[in-house]
């Protein structure tokens, strides 16, 4: 089993879909049982810190813009100058 930090959102996001897929059939024993949801638990931890990580990024850049709005207007006119150059 990989470490939670190794995960990608989308991998922990997808096993955590199987799991429920498997769970909502019903034919999961008891002890199974136990595991899967343990193990969804985890992947849940996983999503949620990510989003978490991935929302304060985006409020820090956009605090950024928002106290900067011109260098970074000027910022992307040159990146675009330089991409068609």
């Amino acid at each position: 089993m990989e470490k939670n930090n190794h995960y990608t959102y989308e991998t922990a996001f997808e096993e955590l879909q199987k799991i429920v897929k498997i769970i909502d059939q019903g034919d999961v024993p008891i002890d199974e049982l136990s595991e899967y949801i343990q193990r969804a638990t985890a992947l849940v931890k996983v999503c949620e810190a990510k989003l978490n990580k991935t929302e304060k990024e985006v409020q820090v850049m956009l605090k950024q813009l928002e106290e900067n709005p011109s260098e970074n207007v000027k910022e992307t006119k040159n990146k675009s100058n330089s991409e068609e150059e």
